[in-house]
Order: structure tokens, then C-alpha cells, then sequence
């Protein structure tokens, strides 16, 4: 029964977030998105990021302190099942490397996600996972990750609830359980 409240909200959720963007290229259009140099993609305090990929979108909020950063990431998809959880790591040189621990289809799982710097933007990483147990997957040989063929976030304005509260709440809530 937890599972199909916990499905009905995310399925409401993601359907009064979806984008209305028909693509990627829309995105330098949206009035949150603020052009920034390469190195403020890698600095100190916090960061939001968006990204839209036709009516998918992704926002991400960190907070860097030193090499290690931690915050919140949200996959909303239009016909498939949208994520949201906490997404912390370290930045290696160009690359932040982290786990995203992310509540989709009733489920608690961790995902690992590499994001490269590149012109002030963060290029998702894609590559070949393995299950490593029932709900953890890792990239299978990081150094032949692509990126820019995913995802690209570019920086946002962190005001007005970018990820609002009440979602990180839901997510909270159903992680104690």
C-alpha cells in the first residue's frame, strides 16, 4: 500500500513539474539559467544547475566544501518514472564523482553519477553500470565514460525553492521507513 501512495504522489509530482521544453538548446532561453565562467561551476558554497533534455529536465543543488560536496538531485521525466534524493561525492580536477542515493518507483537506490566541468557547464557521464548488490549501481570502467550525449546542466539561480522543501521532506520521510 506505501508503494502505490508513495507511486501516486511521485506520478503527480512529476507531472505538475514536467518542462514544457521541446530541447536542450532551449535551455540557455530559461530565465534561471545565468552564464558564468568554467570556474564557478567548481566553487566553494552552494550551486544549482539545470538541465533539459526535450521535456526531461534535471536540477541539481550542491554544496562545496573543499574537494567534498553534497545536495539534492532531481530526474523529472516525462513518460518514465522521475528520481529525486541526495547526491554527495568529491571533486577530482575537472570531475565531480558522487553517489546518488535516490527514492524512484518506491524504492531507495544509489546510483554512482560523474558530472565533467567544461565551459562553466556540467556534462553528465554515461557509461556501462553494473549491479554491485540489489539496489547499488556503479560505472563499470570510469575512464570510458562520454559526456555532453546526456545531460548538460548549466548554472541556475538558487532562489525561489529551486528544489523545493516539501520534495526533499518526501524524500526524507520515506528514507527513515
Amino acid at each position: 500500500m506505501k508503494q502505490f501512495i508513495f507511486f501516486t504522489v511521485l506520478v503527480v509530482f512529476a507531472l505538475s513539474c514536467t518542462q514544457s521544453k521541446s530541447s536542450s538548446n532551449q535551455t540557455e532561453n530559461d530565465s534561471t539559467i545565468m552564464e558564468k565562467p568554467a570556474d564557478v561551476a567548481l566553487a566553494e558554497g552552494k550551486s544549482c544547475y539545470l538541465g533539459v533534455v526535450g521535456k526531461d529536465s534535471v536540477k541539481m543543488e550542491i554544496d562545496r566544501n573543499g574537494i567534498d560536496f553534497k545536495g539534492f538531485l532531481s530526474y523529472k521525466r516525462f513518460e518514465s518514472d522521475s528520481s529525486l534524493g541526495e547526491l554527495n561525492g568529491t571533486i577530482s580536477g575537472d570531475t565531480l564523482k558522487g553517489n546518488f542515493n535516490f527514492l524512484s518507483e518506491g524504492m531507495i537506490s544509489i546510483n554512482e553519477k560523474y558530472f565533467l566541468v567544461k565551459d562553466g557547464k556540467l556534462l553528465e557521464g554515461r557509461g556501462d553500470m553494473v549491479n554491485v548488490d540489489d539496489m547499488t549501481m556503479k560505472f563499470e570502467n570510469p575512464s570510458q565514460l562520454t559526456y555532453g550525449q546526456g545531460f548538460v546542466l548549466s548554472q541556475a539561480d538558487c532562489s525561489n525553492d529551486f528544489i523545493p522543501k516539501d520534495y526533499k521532506d518526501f524524500y526524507y520521510d520515506l528514507k527513515k521507513k
